[in-house]
């Protein structure tokens, strides 16, 4: 479905219903920005994350992985 084929009151109601879904995953869900920059545990989750992102990639892979998706990415500009 595109909007062009929305009427107008079906796309307000569209508008509408994302920007409710928007509100309450903003406001009620905690798991957004898991990490506050203040906290002393926010240096241990982050270097958790990039020990997980460095031994599942070598840096090959990482670089023709990155390659791939800027091509897409700029694919999808133009």
């Amino acid at each position: 479905m595109t909007y062009s084929s929305l009427n107008p009151q079906q796309n307000q109601d569209l508008f509408n219903q994302y920007h409710q879904e928007l509100i309450d995953d903003l406001l009620l869900n905690d798991s957004i920005y898991p990490w506050d920059p203040k906290e002393s545990e926010t240096e241990d989750y982050i270097n958790s994350l990039e020990h997980k992102f460095s031994s599942n990639w070598s840096d090959q892979e990482i670089e023709r992985k990155a390659q791939k998706f800027f091509v897409r990415f700029d694919q999808c500009w133009n």
